[in-house]
């Protein structure tokens, strides 16, 4: 994976991990209204349960890519959130900045319908067939990097501890592998509980990572005010000094 698409995927599980705990029933359903035209399916609409079902439905139908998230602007105006606002400013001005060719390179064999290719007939250089990155920066960003919607609603401390949580549960989940279970053991989780945890994902896709979080829903249920020592001390103790930095980089 280019350093390109990591961080659009890394923008999409980001929004989905602070968004989903600001869309309720009725804000995901008026968001499948919304699309519903777009998605042009009744049973693909049905089987839409969460955000994050509903990025990778409109992935699907090209009106969600790493060069046009104007679909998160739009979902984002309705979670006024300003956590979220920063996320899409944030990887655009970095979009901006620091666009390669690589992507383009992914489909220089590529013919995209559409496209009018330019031609120059002083130049023999490269022209890739895929467009370039236009961001959709809005033209209020400043220098300073402010959010670029005045109006949001400002976050109270224990909902930013809440996102903060959230990012940092879902980037190491991701990351965890197959140390989940000793970091698990450092914060406490009884050998039963894991145990349980283990047999009921071992054959799914993605296993370490969702009985990692498995884990962690245990040990957040006992509200830890805490974790952030607790989770860096744990990670460090299994050898994990790399994904202890990245979460002290995240919370501080």
């Amino acid at each position: 994976m280019t350093v390109d698409m990591q961080k659009y995927t890394e923008l999409l599980q980001d929004f989905s991990a602070i968004s989903q705990a600001y869309i309720n029933q009725e804000t995901l359903d008026k968001l499948k209204a919304r699309y519903k035209e777009t998605i042009n399916s009744k049973r693909v609409l049905e089987n839409i349960v969460n955000i994050d079902s509903l990025l990778k439905v409109l992935e699907k139908r090209g009106v969600l890519q790493y060069n046009e998230i104007s679909v998160l602007h739009q979902i984002a105006e309705i979670v006024q959130n300003s956590s979220i606002d920063d996320l899409i400013v944030n990887y655009e001005h970095w979009s901006t900045e620091n666009f390669t060719t690589e992507i383009n390179d992914l489909y220089s064999c590529a013919i995209v319908p559409g496209v009018e290719q330019q031609t120059n007939a002083s130049s023999n250089k490269f022209e890739p067939k895929m467009p370039l990155f236009r961001p959709n920066v809005n033209l209020e960003y400043s220098a300073n990097h402010s959010s670029v919607y005045s109006s949001t609603t400002p976050v109270s401390h224990a909902d930013r501890e809440k996102e903060i949580q959230s990012l940092v549960v879902n980037r190491i989940s991701r990351k965890i592998g197959r140390y989940w279970a000793d970091v698990s053991r450092r914060l406490n989780i009884e050998e039963a509980y894991i145990e349980d945890i283990e047999n009921r994902y071992i054959e799914e896709t993605h296993s370490h990572e969702k009985m990692f979080k498995e884990a962690l829903k245990i040990y957040f249920s006992e509200k830890n005010s805490n974790w952030k020592r607790d989770l860096m001390t744990a990670l460090e103790s299994s050898k994990r000094k790399d994904l202890k930095e990245e979460v002290e980089k995240m919370v501080y």
